[in-house]
């Protein structure tokens, strides 16, 4: 990075992860003057887990608890504002389908598993991908009040940051504006 600001005579900005703050001493801390730090990504989608793995609040919290240390003082935060569902089929592989939400779920065909789950109940073409009976579909989203709660946590670990919104789509950005 040092090289590439050398050779380019550019400000070099770099990302930051989650991990890249709670484990410094061991990551590095980038050569730059301003990181991106993404807020979102706190866990796998294929861990098969209750939690939202886009924003875990809690997670986040944990990670960024000595954020007021971080040696970069110019931070921007990037925040997500998008949501998927995560397919399983019978053999527990996983498959992505972006954008969907709990209300896409509300279909007859769909069985009810739990406030944020389905079941597939007739072979058939749904969201641009054939899904078999029995495949179930998770889905995660963000709430305002989970984009509230990291932003009020933020403002007091960090004076001044600019947002960065993640990941600007129609179907989420009428949602903030």
């Amino acid at each position: 990075m040092n090289e590439l600001k050398k050779t380019s005579g550019k400000e070099i900005t770099s990302t930051l992860r989650l991990h890249q703050v709670r484990d410094r001493k061991v990551m590095g801390v980038p050569p730059v003057s301003k990181v991106y730090l993404m807020c979102y990504s706190t866990s796998s989608p294929l861990e098969n887990s209750d939690k939202n793995s886009i924003l875990d609040v809690p997670l986040l919290k944990n990670y960024l608890s000595k954020l007021e240390n971080y040696p970069i003082n110019n931070i921007a935060v990037a925040l997500p504002i998008y949501s998927w569902g995560i397919v399983t089929n019978h053999a527990g592989k996983h498959k992505l389908i972006n954008a969907l939400s709990k209300k896409d779920l509300e279909r007859r065909e769909f069985k009810k598993i739990t406030e944020n789950e389905i079941e597939i109940q007739n072979d058939g073409f749904y969201f641009g991908n054939f899904l078999n009976k029995g495949f179930r579909i998770k889905v995660e989203e963000i709430s305002e009040d989970q984009l509230k709660e990291v932003m009020k946590f933020l403002d007091k670990k960090i004076k001044n940051y600019e947002i960065v919104y993640y990941q600007l789509d129609s179907k989420f950005v009428d949602r903030i504006l």
